[in-house]
């Protein structure tokens, strides 16, 4: 699974599509509910890299869905739930993108760095948009600083982003411009060339929200994200994370 996001990071969709789809089936053959759950939501990460709102929007949906009905509220859950509100921001979808922060805000534990981190920085562009500028600066910094101390990059930059434009839509263009830049930098030390490609600025880029990514480091007990054969090569100059049991 964790191999499949990383060929839609290096900008191999067709790639990644072809994985998710193995591993899917494979999954549903072996009725392991949870880890199909988890890799529709890898589906929808890949859909949205890809540029297809739509269709992450209803992958990311089925996910959360197939989440709730194996109970699991306290890993994956209030990580997908903001995936699922980037989604729905990216369509200009404000008021469905700002209940799903709230569910993920209910779920999300105070140790969960990436679920407290990520409904804060969709939060944020969604409180922006609407001219909200103090709180949404606000929750914009929170954000980073929920982030700033792991080592997790992804969410680092997608935090950085979602800061980016925030400062632009209140007007600090130069602060923005910093936030974008640190955020490429962190794409392109893990050679994401697709997440780097659409920051704006980059190649030409307009504005275009982050893509969002997986939960890293944790797992509930008995989950081991274990589908992809280990004799597939991954994308050159990653490795596929991984969960541990």
């Amino acid at each position: 699974m964790g191999l499949a996001e990383l060929y839609a990071q290096v900008g191999r969709i067709a790639d990644a599509r072809a994985a998710i789809s193995r591993a899917l089936s494979a999954q549903t053959k072996a009725r392991a509910k949870m880890t199909a759950a988890v890799s529709t939501v890898i589906a929808g990460t890949i859909e949205m890299i890809a540029g297809d709102l739509p269709a992450a929007e209803e992958l990311l949906r089925q996910g959360c869905q197939a989440l709730r009905a194996t109970r699991e509220r306290d890993w994956f859950l209030p990580s997908t739930l903001p995936n699922l509100a980037e989604a729905l921001y990216a369509q200009g979808r404000l008021d469905e993108a700002e209940q799903v922060t709230e569910e993920a805000q209910a779920l999300a534990g105070a140790g969960d760095f990436d679920g407290q981190a990520r409904w804060r920085a969709t939060r944020a562009k969604i409180l922006a948009r609407r001219g909200q500028h103090a709180p949404a600066k606000q929750l914009a910094d929170e954000a980073e600083t929920l982030a700033a101390p792991t080592s997790w990059t992804a969410v680092k930059a997608e935090v950085l982003e979602a800061k980016a434009e925030v400062l632009r839509l209140g007007g600090a263009a130069g602060k923005a411009e910093t936030c974008l830049r640190t955020a490429l930098d962190l794409h392109e030390q893990r050679r994401a060339s697709a997440l780097a490609d659409r920051v704006p600025g980059h190649a030409g880029q307009p504005h275009r929200p982050a893509p969002v990514t997986t939960r890293p480091g944790r797992c509930p007990p008995g989950f081991n994200n274990s589908a992809t054969s280990p004799a597939e090569p991954g994308p050159p100059g990653t490795s596929t994370p991984r969960r541990s049991p």
